[in-house]
């Protein structure tokens, strides 16, 4: 493979131009290796939902590259492997899985010529196939298993092919430490925290018609091995027939998994990141909130001091004789007495309980309609 080089700013144009998973396929890379590649360039990556929203049409916000930068200006897009040649990071490591796999002696790659001791899963859909009567639906001539079994659709002809491939898939997944199981209608292949959604269906072939509103379908022989997510891929007879496949099959759903778990605990990692980021705003903001709240009592009790400072010169006013209220003076002394212990009761730094009043910072009594009803 041709060696890419690509600048920083190269890189970061790629990485906001499109999704990582679809230049980790353009470029044959793991995602997780573009990742790697970013972060140690400080290369800001869009984040998680990014994609969909501008697919949908939503405002998205593009992060800039950070000026801020003393590292490597650019990278290379290719590995090298042990004969010097450039090759990608993902088919070195496809090749070296397989490799590893076909070269087991305790996992068995073999579809063999005939059924023997065939795994219980295989023995209810066989069961299944050889009672079900062709389909004349739209894909004429199939047979099927049934719902709660494994998924397999092809030709009569083809049942013992389909049910040898399938067995010694089971049994080679099983021998990698992984698990085959039925979930409802679903057949899944289970590679560590990952899912896969598996099944055999032999392919049709459109029969030519004069009305190319109702298209015919015919089985063509072919058998297809399908993995089936989101996107569903396939690997089907060839040049090479799927028997010889399966150590490339599961090699390349094994390291599916492993960029799917990638993917995952990174997204988690982030959501983790802004989580935290979410709890820091959220504490600060309580604690502005709550300084907030004191600052303003500490304005009011200092603006009632101020208050009370003024009510208590009135009073003494009013004593020197400067004020003349023209009161008997045995109501002057009451009203005195009244007016000091109103001062004494506002003042802050006294804050003496009034026998009507009760404390200036008790709260007021409830309105009488909160607690009765009239019926």
């Amino acid at each position: 493979m041709e060696k890419i080089r690509v600048s920083r700013k190269e890189l970061y144009d790629l990485v906001w131009s499109e999704s990582l998973l679809s230049l980790a396929k353009k470029y044959k890379l793991s995602d997780n290796s573009l990742r790697k590649r970013c972060k140690k360039m400080n290369i800001p990556l869009p984040p998680a939902g990014y994609w969909q929203k501008k697919k949908h049409g939503y405002s998205v916000k593009k992060e800039p590259l950070p000026k801020l930068y003393e590292g490597e200006t650019e990278t290379i897009l290719c590995y090298r492997d042990k004969r010097g040649n450039y090759v990608s990071a993902e088919e070195s490591s496809f090749v070296r899985l397989k490799r590893e796999i076909e070269n087991n002696p305790d996992v068995p790659t073999k579809v063999p010529d005939r059924l023997t001791n065939p795994d219980q899963l295989i023995q209810a859909a066989r069961k299944s196939l050889l009672k079900d009567k062709p389909s004349s639906r739209r894909y004429p001539g199939m047979v099927s298993t049934k719902y709660g079994e494994l998924s397999i659709s092809v030709t009569p002809q083809n049942v013992g092919r389909a049910l040898r491939i399938m067995d010694t898939f089971i049994k080679l997944a099983r021998a990698r430490k992984h698990e085959i199981k039925i979930h409802y209608n679903q057949t899944l292949l289970i590679i560590g925290e990952e899912e896969f959604k598996i099944g055999i269906q032999e392919k049709h072939k459109i029969i030519p018609s004069e009305d190319d509103r109702y298209r015919k379908y015919a089985p063509s022989g072919v058998l297809a091995f399908r993995r089936k997510i989101i996107s569903s891929k396939e690997w089907k007879d060839g040049k090479s027939p799927i028997e010889g496949r399966l150590p490339q099959i599961m090699a390349s759903l094994e390291l599916e998994a492993q960029q799917r778990k990638q993917e995952r605990l990174y997204h988690q990692e982030q959501q983790r990141i802004r989580e935290e980021k979410e709890r820091i705003a959220r504490e600060k903001r309580e604690r502005r909130e709550k300084e907030m709240e004191k600052f303003k009592e500490l304005l009011n009790t200092a603006e009632r001091w101020k208050q009370s400072k003024i009510l208590r010169d009135y009073l003494n006013a009013v004593k020197s004789g400067s004020v003349n209220l023209e009161k008997e003076s045995s109501e002057m002394d009451n009203w005195l007495k009244w007016a000091t212990e109103k001062a004494d009761w506002y003042d802050p730094l006294v804050n003496k309980e009034d026998p009507i009043l009760g404390s200036y910072n008790d709260p007021p009594d409830p309105e009488p309609s909160k607690f009765f009803f009239s019926y």
